[in-house]
């Protein structure tokens, strides 16, 4: 029996448990043939009020996380505020713009970075964006543009369902 290449830490936002960090470098040091130790991130929050840095980035690098998870619904700002909202604390918004900033340290760090993707059906979401920007940083990184497959989701109305779920408060607040 060969034993697994990757452990993936998924099941909310991993990076916000508070021992996150020592947990990714014991697996490391426990599990030294894996190839990939992946995180499922939205590379912007640890908490709700305390953002990802360029610098916690590093350190997730140093103790041996290698590829992240990352959803990027959209490139509209306000879209991506309203996608992510019911999980923010009103001082402090989702923001695209630290997302896609974080993801860029990241690739420059050497992380291996899997974008998804799942059509909310908003007026602005266009997964060609998406795509074309994603597929400007995979000429020069390890980026893989996939799994697009997940817009499946909307056919059995997941995206709706989640857009449905965010407080009638907090759409009027975006």
């Amino acid at each position: 029996i060969q034993p697994s290449r990757a452990v993936t830490l998924t099941g909310g936002h991993p990076p916000s448990h508070s021992n996150f960090l020592d947990i990714i470098g014991m697996i490391k040091s426990n599990y030294p043939y894996l190839k990939w130790i992946v995180a499922n991130t939205t590379l912007d929050r640890i908490t709700t009020t305390k953002p990802i840095t360029p610098d916690y980035i590093v350190e997730m690098k140093n103790r041996g996380l290698n590829r992240l998870l990352v959803m990027v619904p959209t490139l509209d700002p306000s879209e991506y505020r309203y996608i992510r909202i019911r999980n923010a604390v009103q001082s402090h918004p989702p923001d695209l713009c630290r997302v896609l900033d974080n993801i860029d340290a990241a690739l420059e760090l050497g992380f291996t970075i899997d974008i998804s993707y799942i059509d909310f059906g908003l007026p602005n979401q266009r997964l060609e964006q998406v795509y074309d920007y994603f597929l400007q940083r995979a000429i020069k990184y390890p980026l893989q543009l996939g799994p697009f497959e997940l817009q499946k989701l909307v056919a059995i109305g997941e995206g709706k369902n989640y857009l449905d779920s965010i407080s009638e408060p907090s759409r009027k607040e975006l």
